[in-house]
This record gives structure tokens, sequence and C-alpha cells, in this order.
């Protein structure tokens, strides 16, 4: 569906739009969610095996419930995946997802990770 055919759906009292899929629909730019979180774009987000990964605050990603830096992420998840259950496989896995969050996510005042990796 486009994004007009969304908002020719007339909204219920509560502002939802029910899809044809009989999904709701209720997002828009500036959405708030709870706890007070707002985004202004959607957080880049990839769905992995186990656990959805998403960079949704500048120069972090999360996943499933552990939220890291960037540079964390690169230095820790294979140890965390151990701890968590993940598999070699799977280790491998996020090791790739999160390399892709680094390059295409929002990174905002995070050090360049290329010079980090030289200085150490």
């Amino acid at each position: 569906m486009t994004v007009e055919e969304i908002y020719a759906i007339p909204p219920d009292g509560g502002g939802w739009r029910l899809l044809p899929s009989g999904d709701g629909v209720k997002l828009g730019d500036g959405v708030k969610l709870g706890y007070g979180v707002t985004l202004d774009s959607s957080p880049l987000a990839v769905q992995g095996s186990r656990h959805l990964a998403t960079n949704g605050e500048s120069g972090k990603i999360q996943i499933g419930c552990h939220v890291k830096t960037f540079r964390q992420w690169q230095l820790h998840y294979a140890e965390i995946g151990k701890v968590e259950g993940y598999t070699e496989a799977e280790i491998e896995e996020y090791g790739k997802i999160i390399e892709f969050l680094i390059v295409n996510g929002r990174a905002g005042d995070t050090p360049d990770l290329k010079k980090l990796e030289t200085e150490e």
C-alpha cells in the first residue's frame, strides 16, 4: 500500500487505521513510543536468526536485551554470544550484522571506528 492509500483509510476513535491485512497502524514522523521514547526517523534494524538488532540510538546497537556502543559490540560480541548460548554460526552471523549496522547506521558523536582501531 502507498502512504496515500493508508491515509485514505479513516482512523478510528484512537487514531488507528485498520489495514486490509487486518493489521492496525498509527505511526508517522516524530512517532512517540512508551517510556518517553521519541524517534525522529525509523531505527535501522536487522532481524537475525535469534534476536532483532537495532541502531535506534546514535552510536549504539541493541541486540535482544543488550545495549552497547558500536565499539563495545565490535570488541565483545563473540563473548556475549557465547554467554547467551549462540552457536558459532550465529555468533558469526551477528558479527556481520553488527558491522552492517555500524557502516549503515547512525553514529552521532561516536568517534571514527577506523581511527580507534589504528590507535589500539
